[in-house]
């Protein structure tokens, strides 16, 4: 019926959610029991925004995770502030920029997303979208029909670790 994702860690360099997919199919099947959303709107728990703060260190040298989960509102690198397009926030979070032609500069900082199963080993995926508001949202898949947890890990790299 759905999926369902629990922040695990957040620092200011990584956010890592426990996603379950509870394994029961909708009658009629519906495209969400095999797909959630990881909003980024401040709210509660999870979203990205909300969560990023939750690894917040107060210093200088600014608070990667959070900085990007924040694009819209204070731009980041060449993204000026305001809605941003799912090009840019796969740019941004998935490391997805080959050329740097989306971000125009190597020297910008992104995320990673990974995801990986846990038992039972059933095919996961992670993409990068935008919500009505323009900021980037995790969108998480699986399989259906099968219940099953994954690991889902957004970490901050510098361009030279990439």
């Amino acid at each position: 019926m759905a999926i369902t994702a629990w922040l695990i860690d957040a620092t200011p360099y990584r956010l890592r959610y426990k996603c379950h997919q509870d394994g029961v199919i909708s009658s009629p099947p519906v495209a969400a029991d095999g797909l959630v959303t990881i909003p980024n709107q401040g709210g509660a728990t999870p979203d990205l925004r909300t969560d990023a703060l939750n690894g917040a260190h107060t210093g200088a040298g600014g608070i990667p995770i959070n900085d990007i989960m924040r694009v819209r509102l204070w731009g980041y690198g060449p993204i000026a502030a305001g809605a941003i397009t799912q090009a840019q926030a796969r740019a941004l979070c998935n490391s997805d920029d080959p050329g740097s032609a989306v971000l125009t500069n190597f020297n910008v900082g992104r995320c990673v997303t990974s995801i990986t199963p846990m038992l039972p080993a059933f095919s996961w995926a992670a993409d990068w979208n935008v919500d009505i508001d323009g900021d980037p949202v995790c969108e998480v898949r699986s399989a259906t029909g099968t219940e099953g947890w994954a690991i889902l890990d957004i970490h901050f790299r510098h361009t030279d670790d990439l």
